[in-house]
């Protein structure tokens, strides 16, 4: 459980936590800004309108760096900290196909993962790869969650506007991986599959919101500003707030900035301490994303986050207990393949 629970950390907060649905507000007044040559600069209204039966095969990978400790000596210990850190990367190919317009103008989409690739290096430790199109005989523990989730999926409903609406049949995919596992003991198998319903549960995928770009309820021009608040409700716990801007447009491609700022969610602080499923995670995010003007497709983004805390031997800690803790994370999507 614990092995799932990391993976799902991995995931999740780097691509596959827990997103609301985004609320954007009406653009803030602003001047448009000079486009470049051969650049439009009249507004555009953006909106996703998929063209039923187009394929794209989508790569989502996942750079992490993460730092504990200090040179200096600890609260912890009076042995001076010479500090740690471990490297990983996270890199997920996977099936983005729409399948059918609603009524409302939203669409159906289908996601399913065709390849994954995991790799941590830590100090002291040896390291551990795994690549589902090379398989080893024996998958480590730590990446086994990433082996389980090769050829599993399940279905968004966007609205126009490119937020992520609803997830469907989660508990196909937590089945499928279940079976997966093989588990002979009756009561881990019934607990596994409750942890898998939970954590790949209605919420459990909305954080691909975060790589996918929102629009503004009215046309923008260039240097428009609109907000797009995205609370976490899962395990991370995490509030991005902030905006993004429209940057630039050329070749029929729009080029929006993002930039927000990362706190724990607000509600989560309200709850009795042993409700609360959250991390005390503070730090920013900024990026860009590239979206084919005609038809709302994100093409592909390029997002920086950094996290910091305190953690102590239990985990993470509020106020000065422990030693620093430092997540630093590029995440990038593009497209692979388009049909």
């Amino acid at each position: 459980m614990t092995i799932l629970r990391l993976a799902g950390l991995n995931l999740g907060v780097c691509v596959l936590s827990s997103l609301s649905v985004a609320q954007d507000t009406v653009p803030a007044a602003s001047t448009p800004a000079a486009a470049p040559p051969g650049a439009s600069s009249t507004p555009v209204t953006l909106r996703l309108k998929p063209r039923v039966g187009a394929f794209h095969v989508m790569r989502l990978s996942a750079q992490q760096v993460i730092e504990v400790g200090e040179e200096e000596a600890s609260t912890a210990s009076s042995a001076p900290q010479t500090g740690q850190k471990m490297l990983q990367n996270v890199s997920v190919d996977f099936n983005w196909k729409p399948l059918r317009l609603l009524p409302n103008g939203d669409s159906l989409w289908r996601f399913w993962i065709v390849s994954t690739r995991f790799e941590r290096i830590a100090p002291g430790a040896t390291p551990i790869r795994y690549d589902s199109k090379r398989p080893p005989q024996k998958v480590h523990e730590q990446a086994e969650f990433f082996h389980l989730m090769v050829n599993t999926g399940l279905t968004f409903r966007m609205d126009a506007r490119g937020h992520l609406a609803e997830v469907r049949e989660a508990d196909k995919m937590a089945e499928a991986i279940w079976q997966k596992m093989g588990l002979k003991n009756k009561s881990d198998r019934a607990m596994l599959l409750g942890l898998l319903k939970r954590e790949l549960g209605d919420n459990a995928f909305r954080n691909v919101g975060v790589l996918l770009a929102t629009f503004p309820a009215a046309p923008a021009s260039l240097g428009t500003s609109w907000a797009k608040n995205d609370p976490v409700t899962s395990d991370s716990g995490l509030i991005y707030a902030g905006h993004c801007t429209l940057q630039s447009r050329q070749n029929g491609t729009a080029t929006i900035a993002r930039e927000a700022t990362v706190a724990p969610d607000p509600v989560e602080l309200k709850k009795p301490v042993s409700e609360r499923q959250r991390l005390p995670l503070a730090g920013w995010q900024r990026g860009t994303y590239r979206v084919e003007e005609a038809t709302g497709y994100t093409r592909s983004a390029l997002l920086t986050q950094e996290f910091k805390a305190r953690i102590d031997d239990s985990g993470f800690v509020a106020g000065n207990r422990g030693q620093p803790f430092r997540m630093h994370m590029t995440l990038r999507l593009e497209t692979v393949t388009a049909k």
